[in-house]
């Protein structure tokens, strides 16, 4: 029997992705984005013994890492 998700639900779970898709938009492995997330530079959530990123902490996590161009 298969739970139907209310629409509430879907957004929410849509605005979170899962470390394989964390891996394929930063271009990273696997290894590096848990490190990110140990060392707390990439904010998750934990649903059960998932870990789940939110969109809004990955484009913070990219707006960190930016570094800025000089201008000469």
């Amino acid at each position: 029997m298969s739970a139907k998700l209310s629409s509430e639900t879907t957004v929410v779970v849509e605005n979170y992705l899962t470390v394989p898709e964390v891996c394929s938009r930063l271009r990273l492995g696997r290894t590096a984005v848990y490190g990110l997330m140990e060392r707390g530079e990439l904010a998750y959530a934990k649903f059960g013994k998932s870990r789940r990123v939110n969109l809004l902490s990955l484009a913070e996590f990219v707006r960190r890492s930016t570094v800025p161009a000089r201008t000469s």
